[in-house]
């Protein structure tokens, strides 16, 4: 009888032993799968960060009052805290007049090839795309499906008095070049709630950017 009772605690003990190594096994493979899911984390993080940080963007801008630059140089500062690298790159031009839209000379075209990013920034004429910005992106060569953005800026209050439709006009020229875009953006200069609107495109253009 004591011999059962023994033999009892034995195999008892033993199944005990048994569990706790399994657990302990368990523990380590656990803790071990754990530790190699948290470096290809890291790793995988390192990677894409740098991805993101490669790309070249240009801010092609034509800009008469500052409001369209004013935008450029906040959108400007968002990418590079991304680590991007940013340039705002002017567009110039001689017009004899504002009613003459057929007669403007490029003096200043920004050169886009060295570009991975381009972001075309104009402000809104006579409910229409300004002429200046309407020339330079006729005049443009093939952009090679770059990643491209774009936004207006104008006087007046609401997106359907010339905003609109100037954007449409972008899209078309750069359509033509052989890109779709996706990306747009009005600020209208009169609208009350105008800086939480510029707030929004600069985060709505950072995230476009940096998902490369």
């Amino acid at each position: 009888m004591q011999t059962e009772i023994i033999d009892k605690r034995t195999k008892s003990g033993e199944r005990s032993l048994l569990l706790f190594a399994f657990f302990r096994i368990a523990r380590i493979i656990i803790i071990r799968l754990v530790l190699k899911t948290f470096i290809l984390f890291i790793i995988y993080s390192i990677i894409n960060k740098d991805r993101r940080t490669n790309m070249k963007i240009g801010i092609i801008v034509y800009s008469q009052t500052g409001n369209t630059y004013s935008v450029a140089t906040k959108i400007r500062e968002a990418l590079i805290k991304k680590g991007h690298s940013v340039d705002i790159d002017k567009i110039e031009a001689i017009r004899e007049t504002k009613q003459n839209v057929n007669n403007i000379k490029i003096t200043k075209m920004p050169d886009v090839e060295k570009y991975d990013g381009l972001i075309f920034a104009s402000f809104v004429e006579a409910f229409s795309l300004c002429p200046v910005m309407d020339t330079y992106l006729k005049q443009l060569k093939s952009l090679n499906n770059k990643k491209v953005a774009i936004y207006v800026t104008q006087f007046f209050p609401y997106p359907w008095m010339g905003g609109k439709h100037a954007i449409k006009q972008m899209k078309k020229n750069l359509l033509l070049k052989g890109n779709p875009i996706s990306e747009t953006g009005i600020v209208n200069w009169k609208n009350k709630n105008r800086e939480q609107i510029i707030q929004k495109l600069v985060e709505q253009f950072t995230i476009y950017f940096n998902n490369n």
